[in-house]
């Protein structure tokens, strides 16, 4: 996933935007904004059933498992544990990533160690946009997300343990952080989240958050609130993939489904920087969204 990390409390699309896209020439407004792009056509709620019928995993990824463990992490996670997980240099999980990527490159090098085996590759992605993916992958290995022989030469470009058994054979640095019980983050084959959520009823409703301008309620009508965290969509995302995305991030923040959030700190923080994910219809339809910031 291409991406470009803009400024420290700024995500947008694949936790953010890669120059090469022409959305990507965004207003001082959009700039003081905390959210997190999740285009709908990019939604599989059929991931987790194609999954277990194809254990090779050639189906079509379901991109909410990564755009909504995204914004958790940027504006959870490595908030409330910036010293364990924060995306800066010098956090233990980056410490981590520097042996992961073969040493501690500020940018992408012309050609990575022969023994590295997390290679992203995108000269947009700085140090702590390389952090943010770094985690994703680790914990979407971790919960089975990655797994198959499919997916695995799909992204060898990208990461090459993608088989929970060999990320834990060959990196326990950041193992051992995902699993450590004082997190409460995604990390048992249980936790990937198969698109339902027993803990509550999430439903649609059509009271926008009171932060929100009109640039974004004049175009996204149709609202989730998981655990006081906002998803906006436009009126035309069907409700299925609305509530889907919903249901993998209450999973993600309640992992035994007992309706209470794992980590009320994170959800807090998340809470308090304003930061909601934001589903439009397509490409077109996010570029309509920058012309009004325009």
């Amino acid at each position: 996933m291409k991406q470009l990390k803009l400024i420290p409390i700024f995500i947008f699309s694949l936790l953010l935007i890669s120059c090469s896209d022409p959305s990507n020439e965004l207003s001082e407004n959009m700039l003081q904004i905390n959210v997190q792009d999740l285009r709908a056509d990019e939604i599989n709620p059929n991931f987790y059933t194609q999954l277990q019928a194809d254990s090779s995993n050639s189906g079509e990824f379901d991109a909410s498992l990564e755009e909504v463990f995204h914004l958790l992490t940027e504006y959870g996670w490595s908030k409330v544990y910036s010293s364990t997980l924060g995306t800066q240099i010098g956090s233990t999980i980056n410490n981590c990533m520097d042996d992961a990527r073969g040493g501690q490159f500020r940018s992408v090098p012309s050609t990575y160690p022969e023994a590295a085996w997390y290679t992203y590759d995108d000269t947009t992605c700085d140090y702590n946009c390389m952090s943010s993916e770094y985690i994703y992958w680790a914990a979407s290995t971790l919960i089975g997300a990655q797994t198959g022989a499919v997916r695995g030469d799909n992204i060898s470009d990208e990461w090459a343990y993608n088989e929970r058994s060999e990320l834990l054979a060959h990196d326990s640095c950041v193992t051992d952080i995902l699993q450590n019980s004082q997190f409460n983050l995604p990390h048992l084959e249980t936790h990937l989240p198969d698109g339902t959520y027993t803990g509550s009823t999430l439903s649609v409703v059509t009271t926008a958050p009171s932060f929100l301008s009109s640039n974004f309620t004049s175009i996204f009508t149709k609202y989730v609130y998981v655990f006081n965290i906002p998803i906006i969509a436009e009126e035309e995302v069907p409700n299925v993939k609305l509530l889907h995305a919903a249901n993998v991030m209450a999973k993600y923040l309640d992992l035994n489904e007992d309706g209470t959030p794992d980590n009320q700190a994170v959800v807090e923080s998340i809470v308090s920087e304003q930061a909601f994910l934001m589903i439009p219809i397509d490409e077109d339809s996010l570029e309509e969204l920058f012309s009004e910031f325009e």
